[in-house]
């Protein structure tokens, strides 16, 4: 449990560090916190539960939008990482086609089956899955 909190919390960092780089070669400091401002109101498990359960659905659209974020660093000279990684993953699930808008569980069997068909079988086994 200590390693997935650590994947999380070090690959939000990570988020955080090249979008204020993004913010400061763009000269966008100053909007960045404006542009974030809603944030501070959020329930983070509602978000992160929302974030889950939307993802198969609009995956095609949300890479779109990444790899346009991707080329707006590459052009203003940054090579972006975690941009990059972002649009793999949306990519990855969007090529499954649109997926279920129902619940994080669901959300979650669906990304199992369809774009790691090999943890399917070990997350079946494991006690404790998710199967509602």
């Amino acid at each position: 449990l200590k390693l997935l909190r650590s994947l999380f919390m070090k690959g939000l960092e990570a988020l955080v560090v090249e979008t204020q780089l993004a913010a400061a070669t763009l000269d966008q400091n100053e909007n960045l916190p404006l542009a974030l401002s809603d944030l501070s109101e959020v329930d983070i498990n509602a978000f992160l539960a929302e974030m889950l359960r939307t993802h198969p659905k609009h995956a095609a659209r949300r890479h779109v939008e990444i790899v346009a974020a991707s080329d707006l660093m590459e052009k203003a000279g940054m090579r972006p990482i975690m941009a990059d990684a972002a649009s793999s993953l949306f990519a990855r699930t969007a090529s499954f086609g649109a997926g279920p808008d129902e619940t994080p569980d669901h959300a979650i069997n669906w990304l199992l089956k369809t774009t790691q068909p090999d943890c399917e079988e070990r997350h079946e086994q494991s006690p404790g899955h998710l199967d509602h």
